[in-house]
């Protein structure tokens, strides 16, 4: 495990596995990845799953229970980034985690305003990110946006400010670093969208190319640049 910075965060689906699926979760592992993602919701019969749409798996493949997700990352070290694509996914995971001993291996991410609201709550005791796509919109905001974004990270007692890389701007990164509000940006895919992100210093990003983006970062502490 490299715990250097920027983190680096295997998106589900990564290097070209199916999203969610068991290839997935064992290409980020041996990618060197520092935390996978993971899209969860509640299935018909209440368990958690790992899906990202309402329909789950229509070509008939298989649908991993988060449980059995915790069994492939258990003993690891990876932390889990758990994208709750429902609100009620997010607590009812929670639980699952409580009762596996696993919560300090868990991040919540997907959580907008509203959703934060309900998880400060309803799990309390848990890491969750806010997702800023409608505070910090990538359309453009202004300092005062920046602002109510990062007293929102206080306030709902969040790790971190969640947002599309190309929503990031050097404003956001000067005025969050100093403030100890950690950014994390996705889906940076290309490298040359990986250099960018990098110049703006997240504290992680996500990709679907964990083994380049950890090459890159190899190569800028290299020469002295992260």
């Amino acid at each position: 495990m490299r715990w250097s910075f920027p983190l680096v965060t295997a998106h589900s689906g990564c290097l070209g596995s199916r999203p969610n699926g068991r290839e997935h979760i064992g290409l980020a592992i041996a990618s060197g990845a520092d935390q996978v993602e993971l899209d969860i919701r509640l299935g018909p019969d209440g368990r958690v799953v790992l899906a990202h749409d309402e329909g789950l798996a229509p070509d008939g493949s298989e649908v991993l229970e988060l449980g059995e997700a915790f069994e492939l990352l258990s003993g690891g070290g990876m932390v889990m980034n758990l994208d709750a694509k429902e609100p009620e996914a997010a607590i009812a995971a929670a639980g699952l985690a409580r009762r596996r001993g696993c919560e300090d291996s868990i991040v919540f991410s997907g959580l907008g305003p509203e959703e934060v609201s309900l998880a400060r709550d309803r799990i309390p005791g848990f890491r969750y990110l806010l997702n800023a796509d409608s505070l910090l919109p990538a359309s453009g905001y202004g300092s005062g946006q920046i602002r109510a974004a990062c007293r929102m990270v206080a306030e709902y007692a969040c790790c971190g400010l969640n947002l599309h890389h190309l929503a990031a701007t050097k404003e956001l990164m000067d005025y969050a670093r100093p403030r100890c509000v950690p950014v994390m940006l996705w889906t940076v895919d290309t490298e040359d969208e990986m250099i960018a992100a990098l110049e703006l210093g997240p504290y992680s990003l996500t990709t679907n190319r964990p083994d380049l983006l950890a090459r890159l970062i190899r190569c800028r502490q290299e020469r002295g640049l992260s």
